[in-house]
């Protein structure tokens, strides 16, 4: 047997990023009024081709209050508020 012949192995693999659920939020059709009840709607949807459900989703309405959904697999989510101060608030 003759010398040990060193042997170079390589191999690549691309990792796909994780899927992600896809996620809106609609705010009135018209402008709120401070006092006055305003519906905002979030639309949650799983991932396509995971199998995953989605079991809960919340919405947080910029004046410190959020509103839950806790029903499997829900695809819209009403939010209805009242905000007592006029004023810019952000929704996530």
């Amino acid at each position: 047997m003759g010398p040990a012949v060193p042997v170079t192995v390589s191999s690549a693999v691309t990792v796909n990023p994780k899927p992600q659920p896809t996620v809106s939020l609609t705010a009135p059709t018209t402008a709120p009024i401070a006092g006055v009840d305003s519906v905002f709607t979030a639309s949650i949807a799983a991932p396509t081709g995971t199998g995953a459900v989605m079991a809960n989703s919340s919405v947080r309405l910029g004046d410190g209050s959020t509103r839950q959904s806790r029903r499997v697999n829900r695809t819209n989510h009403r939010a209805d508020t009242s905000v007592a101060n006029s004023g810019t608030y952000v929704q996530t």
